[in-house]
């Protein structure tokens, strides 16, 4: 029961990314999940490794706690993204008939 919320948000971040890819032609708007999940994995990667000045070793667990917590759905959002546009290069690319 665990892994279905991350497989939901891979499938709901890769239908919505491929979409994106396929119909629309502006790269700002077409790249735009997979921007927004990077930068939330960036996020929960500088969080986890603690980049910022915290003296209080318990607060620093907690953050580096919720910060795991929240990647694993945020790299599933990324990856399930970069997937996406990878299948629609790849389709687009596609000899269809030939």
């Amino acid at each position: 029961m665990k892994i279905l919320l991350p497989i939901l948000i891979l499938a709901i971040f890769g239908s919505i990314q491929f979409v994106m890819a396929s119909r629309i032609k502006c790269k700002a708007v077409k790249f735009l999940p997979a921007i927004i999940s990077s930068l939330a994995v960036i996020a929960c990667l500088a969080v986890y490794l603690g980049s910022y000045a915290i003296s209080s070793e318990s607060v620093m667990a907690e953050n580096q706690y919720f910060a795991a917590f929240l990647g694993t759905y945020t790299g599933a959002a990324m990856i399930g993204s970069f997937l996406a546009l990878i299948i629609a290069k790849f389709l687009k690319n596609r000899n269809w008939g030939k």
